[in-house]
């Protein structure tokens, strides 16, 4: 905190210099500067130092609705003054000076220490499952397709019932002889009919669709013969859910209309509809205005006795999830606002240039009755009126003055304009409970940039834009209550993150722009992490999985410098498998390189179509494979080329440091695309939308094979 608050005193001094410049542009109107120096002065000191006590709040106070009204009122105020946007003043002379605003590119890891008789689902955190879209107890495989969640057994492969569910499934869960089934429904549902006037046609006014999340749970302790239990639906769209000590956590997020009367949120359920009445909808005063809000739920439900319960909160949208057994963390971006990033403008740059106007600016703060857009046009024309009252060679040395300054400030700001938001929830016994909140600069790229271990909370984000070379990312190391207590700024300056990897106290980040530095970081002491070492080598890594404690796999894609400016070309996929086993000096000892730009691999971005079990020296991957044909470019291959799709479905390596990637051989479904693949003893089981093939993997033979599209047992929907 002391070298916060003291980076930022470094603020005071510069702005000082500006103030005495300021003394000699003073109109012949202006009050005593010295006055309104002082004044703005200690503004600026305290506008500091909140600034730097903001994340150190000791607690989190949950704060809920008092009524209907108060929830109203208070979407209302927030959405009026959100602000939106990033754009400077047009036509001021700062807004040269800033240039137009520019978007951003948007636990201990599970090590495989031995063989099961069958594999899992690929998950970050182990003891804490996720859903996936097919699961597999050792016997029975349970695949989703369509809008029906097939039971195969595995030997021999064949269908033994299928699920006809009401609605469209996405994910499962399998628990205690019963599947858990999550997806979503839409239906349109007409309003009332209204009548314009006398004598006019009446009309039925239609809403769009209406969209709500189911979690239906089926008995299939007789897999033949599954049998409804429970259908839970909430309003929205579902997000995601962990499983772990035996309760189910989901989240579902639902979009609160801009209206001035907002609709409450509505559970169904075996037992009939719930109403969530404001005074269980929590939300967090202090975050930033917005103009998208959504409920946000949280059902935990135990997998045994099927007991639910559930939270509502009130927050603003664009969600990662991360999970551990105890304590899940929701992260949203904050943006900050036009309304925002203009009062900070006018703080550091304008008020101790023309300290005169901090008075007119104040009291169009206190009028209540002006929207955020309201606000910035006053706040602009109190500015160019001030401006146009001077003398041209005072103008523009006031002009040249803050358009200096206004740079500085701009530099801060690109650091703040995105934050990543952070609520831990305790999951405790089934029991959701808000345990803290806190924030850092940047965003997240996914739930693999979080980690939680011995009590401390690790993030990896990026801040300002790869494209324009402002981007630099960031590791923050956040306390039990979110207080920040260590961390690592400014690495990769130019680039943005594409992987990161938490395992136990150290973590691996890859960012890129023209070449992969893999970053080895230390993070044994959590109040000073620490990079160790760090590799660059062609390419960048989109998913980072553990081989053993010394090793590390990568898959992204090659790439090759474009010769014409800061970046590369992508090219075909690439594995990789890094030795950190000298933490300071990491190094590259086995590729392998498939087809050309253009291939693609469904890992890349889902870590659940990744196979790998390091006992079998076994890595599967569903890959498409795109090759270039060089007779069909006799002038030269340019790097940018794409290639022609020549193979889709699955590889199979074997994988030792010794040997590196070994091809064993490749399995296909035709046209149908391989999505995930699993094993049962010595099969292998390959997974596409309509089919699920068997194959030895002794010598990769199929030995079987199931179309999904026999009507064998259809269960119709029970409510």
């Amino acid at each position: 905190m002391e070298e916060k608050i003291a980076a930022l005193f470094g603020i005071v001094i510069v702005v000082s210099a500006i103030f005495v410049a300021a003394i000699q542009l003073k109109p012949v109107s202006e009050p005593s500067i010295e006055e309104k120096l002082a004044t703005s002065y200690n503004n600026l000191i305290s506008f500091i130092k909140n600034a730097a006590n903001k994340t150190a709040e000791p607690e989190i106070k949950e704060v809920t609705f008092e009524s209907y009204s108060a929830l109203a009122t208070f979407l209302k105020d927030r959405r009026s003054n959100y602000g939106g946007g990033f754009y400077p003043f047009a036509g001021s002379p700062f807004a040269s000076a800033m240039g137009a605003s520019k978007m951003a590119i948007t636990q201990t890891s599970s090590v495989t220490e031995s063989s099961a008789d069958y594999s899992r689902t690929n998950i970050q955190v182990e003891g804490v499952d996720e859903p996936d879209i097919v699961k597999t107890d050792g016997k029975y495989i349970y695949k989703i397709s369509d809008n029906s969640v097939y039971i195969l057994n595995s030997n021999p492969l064949s269908i033994v019932s299928k699920i006809a569910v009401n609605g469209n499934p996405n994910n499962i869960f399998i628990s205690e002889g019963k599947i858990f089934v999550f997806g979503s429904r839409s239906q349109t549902k007409p309003m009332e009919k209204r009548i314009a006037g006398a004598g006019a046609m009446i009309t039925d006014y239609w809403v769009p669709q209406i969209y709500e999340t189911f979690l239906s749970i089926y008995d299939v302790s007789n897999p033949s013969e599954p049998k409804l239990l429970k259908d839970i639906s909430l309003p929205g769209n579902y997000f995601d859910a962990r499983m772990a000590k035996g309760y189910i956590y989901a989240v579902v997020n639902q979009q609160v209309p801009y209206s001035d009367n907002p609709n409450l949120p509505v559970i169904s359920s075996n037992n009939g509809n719930e109403t969530i009445q404001p005074d269980k909808i929590a939300y967090f005063p202090e975050d930033s205005p917005s103009y998208n809000y959504q409920y946000t739920f949280i059902i935990s439900l135990n997998t045994n006795t099927l007991e639910e319960q559930k939270r509502v909160f009130l927050l603003g949208t664009g969600q990662t999830l991360y999970s551990s057994e105890e304590n899940m963390y929701i992260v949203s971006t904050k943006y900050i606002t036009e309304l925002e990033r203009t009062k900070v403008i006018f703080e550091k740059a304008i008020f101790p240039t023309i300290p005169s106007l901090k008075e007119k600016l104040e009291e169009i703060d206190n009028n209540k009755n002006i929207s955020a857009s309201g606000r910035l046009a006053s706040y602009q024309k109190v500015f160019t009126d001030y401006l146009s009252s001077l003398l041209p060679e005072d103008k523009k040395t006031i002009e040249n003055l803050i358009q200096e300054k206004t740079k500085d400030v701009f530099n801060e700001l690109e650091k703040q304009r995105e934050r990543t938001l952070i609520r831990k929830i305790s999951l405790e016994s089934g029991a959701v409970k808000l345990a803290a909140e806190g924030e850092v600069s940047g965003i997240v790229l996914n739930q693999f940039s979080m980690d939680e271990f011995e009590g401390n909370f690790r993030i990896a984000t990026t801040t300002g834009d790869a494209r324009s070379g402002s981007s630099e990312n960031h590791l923050y190391v956040l306390d039990s209550k979110l207080n920040i207590v260590g961390k690592i700024e400014g690495l990769a300056q130019g680039e943005k993150i594409y992987s990161t990897r938490f395992m136990g106290k150290k973590a691996y980040l890859v960012t890129f722009k023209k070449v992969d530095p893999l970053f080895v970081l230390d993070l044994s002491n959590p109040t000073d992490p620490k990079v160790l070492g760090k590799l660059k080598i062609p390419g960048y890594s989109d998913y980072l999985h553990p081989y053993d404690e010394n090793h590390l796999i990568g898959i992204g894609k090659d790439a090759v410098d474009s010769g014409q400016g800061n970046f590369a070309w992508y090219q075909g996929l690439k594995l990789s498998l890094f030795d950190v086993s000298d933490l300071e000096n990491p190094k590259e000892v086995a590729n392998f390189k498939i087809g050309d730009r253009g291939s693609e691999s469904e890992a890349l971005h889902d870590h659940k179509a990744f196979l790998f079990d390091r006992q079998k020296n076994l890595l599967v991957l569903p890959v498409s494979v795109a090759k270039i044909n060089p007779e069909d470019y006799p002038n030269s291959v340019q790097a940018n080329t794409y290639g022609h799709t020549v193979f889709t479905g699955a590889y199979v390596f074997n994988l030792t440091p010794e040997s590196g990637f070994v091809l064993r051989g490749s399995i296909s479904h035709l046209q149908d695309q391989i999505h995930r693949s699993l094993y049962i003893g010595n099969t292998l089981y390959t997974v596409s939308n309509d089919m699920v093939k068997a194959n030895s993997l002794l010598d990769l033979k199929e030995t079987g094979s199931q179309r999904l599209a026999a009507e064998v047992y259809n269960l119709p929907y029970e409510k």
